[in-house]
């Protein structure tokens, strides 16, 4: 009789460190998301859009490759499988903040199709806006995620 409760003990065991093994590497793959997120926001929020040092094309061509870059995170973060009951609210903060730097790199390639100054000007406040509440999601999420763990 004993030696079964020690076997149940020691299953009950394993499984609570199965567990905590799959949260900490759940967590680990959130907090790069929200770190390579945390950077494309910084990154949108403090370019030079005019930049008199590249020629238009150098310019266009980083916006594509930003707006690439955050479409590929959001493609990255929908792939993590979780347990339900992983970090549900920093997940869902995670995702808002992504859908969020998605149209902020979005208004980034947009701005160099702007056909006048106040399309520019309205284009540039968007995208800005959108970086900064994007990025301050994510931070928001990654005290979540961390307070979770």
């Amino acid at each position: 009789m004993e030696k079964k409760e020690a076997e149940e003990r020691i299953k009950l065991q394993e499984a609570a460190l199965r567990e905590n093994r799959e949260r900490a590497g759940f967590s680990s793959k959130v907090n790069n998301v929200i770190n390579k997120g945390t950077g494309l926001a910084s990154q949108i929020i403090n370019v030079d859009l005019r930049d008199m040092s590249q020629d238009f094309d150098a310019l266009l061509g980083y916006a594509n490759a930003t707006y690439q870059k955050t479409q590929d995170l959001g493609k990255n973060f929908s792939k993590l499988k979780s347990n339900d009951s992983f970090f549900k609210e920093s997940l869902a903060l995670v995702g808002e903040a992504l859908k969020e730097l998605e149209q902020a790199a979005n208004y980034y390639r947009l701005f160099y199709r702007s056909e006048d100054t106040a399309q520019e000007e309205l284009r540039e406040r968007i995208m800005r806006q959108k970086a900064r509440s994007s990025y301050e999601k994510l931070k928001e999420a990654s005290s979540l995620l961390a307070s979770e763990s």
